[in-house]
């Protein structure tokens, strides 16, 4: 998740295998018996489906926990840019880094990030945790001497491994206030080794419009 400054001033649906070995005895016993060969069928097609039920909810995991994970792995420090647009569709660069940390029970994920824009930088500190009461996150913001509460809804993630992820949470359903106007907003984050792509984007809701892209980072590990 990723909040900028004001430069210009699930829940998881999951399969509830825990009664498979039982299920999986009771098919066998019924394999065994004086069973047609329809019935075999039957059988041999909901052990199939038993079983695949319990593979998807292993690969599905934990979506908050995955998340948390994934922030983790960032741990240390990034550099690049961030593209911002404002109303007008004007874009600007700063350059941006970040520094991550977690607490070490991974509860926590903190970030420090210095916009370094030229004669009036900015420097910002966010905490985030876990919250499963709103299947999602919930981030302390510090800016300019005042804090800031934000809640976010997991949306989704995607995990190869500690250095190849993609994760994404959105505002959750009271939406936010984006430029004086209600809105949903979505922050999508993809990791590929070294390199780290963030994006902001923001959909009105007075309006039948999509989301569209407000933030656009692009930034490398210089130091883990």
């Amino acid at each position: 998740m990723y909040l900028e400054p004001n430069l210009s001033l699930v829940t998881n649906n999951y399969i509830d295998n825990s009664g498979l070995p039982s299920i999986n005895s009771g098919l066998s016993s019924l394999w065994d018996s004086n069973a047609g060969e329809n019935d075999r069928m039957k059988i041999y097609i909901a052990a199939c489906l038993l079983l695949a039920a319990g593979a998807v909810t292993s690969a599905r995991g934990d979506g908050l926990e995955d998340t948390m994970r994934a922030w983790c792995s960032q741990s240390g420090t990034w550099q690049g840019n961030i593209d911002i647009t404002d109303a007008e569709g004007q874009t600007r660069p700063v350059t941006l880094v970040s520094r991550h940390r977690c607490t070490p029970d991974g509860r926590m994920h903190v970030v420090e990030e210095d916009f370094l824009v030229p004669g009036a930088p900015s420097h910002t500190l966010k905490v985030t945790y876990a919250d499963p009461s709103i299947a999602g996150f919930r981030t302390a913001y510090f800016a300019r001497g005042k804090e800031s509460p934000y809640a976010f809804r997991f949306d989704s993630v995607e995990v190869t491994d500690n250095e190849h992820w993609k994760q994404s949470i959105t505002s959750t359903s009271e939406g936010d206030v984006y430029e004086g106007r209600k809105a949903m907003l979505r922050y999508t984050r993809t990791r590929d080794g070294d390199r780290i792509v963030s994006r902001k984007e923001v959909r009105f809701l007075d309006t039948d419009g999509d989301f569209e892209t407000r933030s656009l980072i692009v930034q490398e590990l210089v130091k883990p």
